[in-house]
């Protein structure tokens, strides 16, 4: 059985996503929609079991390759989202869905707790944006000492260099799957930095009125 679902590890993880999804879409829908708050929370359960799913595939999958590939680095990157910025953004596209259905029902949407955040504008606002790049710099350079630690990883840029000083370097599997990763990992941090910084040179204005 193990060794199926291995084989045709890709058909299971996109199976994952869907019950992760229906489970999502069905807990939102029972309990605003229809009211049903007890019966809704049994598809957390199932949320749940739905990433430990893929978790179990990744370890399975790396137990019987003996390194790390594309198919488990895919599979940590869900997981860590969802262990992170995926409560927040759960939390918040609760709250979206629970106005929506309450305005939808001709119902008063219910005032939440939270305390409303304050709009930023200026210097403020820009030195909120270079904390969070500053946020996303450190993951990147984190991720990469650890891949280098754990999966002896080294960096393209460096192989090509030892190579051009005629060394013979070549790379484990381990290093050509999380250099593809950190190629796409690399353009999405110069975007994020371009965008961050813009405000610095730019800054967001108040919109009067």
């Amino acid at each position: 059985m193990t060794e199926f679902v291995l084989d045709h590890k890709w058909y299971f993880f996109i199976a994952g996503e869907v019950i992760f999804w229906g489970s999502l879409i069905g807990f939102l829908l029972l309990r605003y929609a229809f009211n049903l708050i007890k019966l809704s929370k049994y598809l957390i359960f199932l949320w749940l079991l739905s990433d430990l799913w893929l978790a179990t595939i990744g370890v399975l999958d790396y137990m019987r390759t003996g390194h790390l590939n594309q198919f488990q680095i895919i599979i940590g990157i869900a997981l860590i989202y969802a262990l992170t910025a995926g409560k927040k953004d759960f939390k918040r596209l609760d709250r979206w869905i629970q106005r929506k259905v309450a305005v939808w029902k001709g119902e008063e949407p219910p005032k939440s707790d939270d305390k409303p955040e304050r709009r930023l504008y200026g210097k403020e606002h820009a030195k909120s944006e270079r904390k969070k790049f500053y946020v996303h710099f450190f993951l990147f350079v984190a991720a990469h000492f650890a891949f280098a630690l754990f999966f002896d990883y080294v960096p393209s840029e460096v192989v090509k260099w030892l190579r051009h000083l005629d060394v013979n370097f070549s790379l484990n599997d381990e290093s050509e799957s999380i250099s593809r990763i950190s190629a796409i990992w690399v353009k999405v941090l110069i975007i994020d930095f371009i965008w961050s910084f813009s405000y610095t040179i730019w800054p967001k204005k108040e919109k009067k009125g």
